[in-house]
């Protein structure tokens, strides 16, 4: 079944999208969802991975660091977070 929504995530669970596995994770316990957060950049360390995130809300700023870190936001925000991270922010390209 086709509807043409991709791009406004899919409201009839025809194509995955993470609200289909961020509960099951965040049951599990080896899992946080911390919603209204943005990812504005990573660095990967000798601790881990930090993201620096500001909350969408308050327009707080902060970082948290972990062993690993799944970037997964589709291709335009993935490529926009990647490019932040590597100082190649307003960089052309193409998709």
């Amino acid at each position: 079944m086709a509807c043409g929504l991709c791009l406004d995530g899919c409201p009839y669970g025809l194509i995955y999208g993470a609200t289909q596995t961020i509960p099951e994770l965040a049951r599990k316990g080896d899992f946080v969802y911390r919603g209204g957060i943005l990812a504005k950049r990573f660095e990967e360390g000798m601790d881990g991975v930090t993201v620096h995130w500001r909350d969408i809300r308050s327009r707080e700023r902060g970082s948290t660091t972990a062993e690993r870190v799944f970037v997964g936001c589709g291709a335009v925000s993935t490529t926009a977070l990647v490019l932040a991270s590597l100082d190649k922010e307003g960089r052309e390209l193409r998709l």
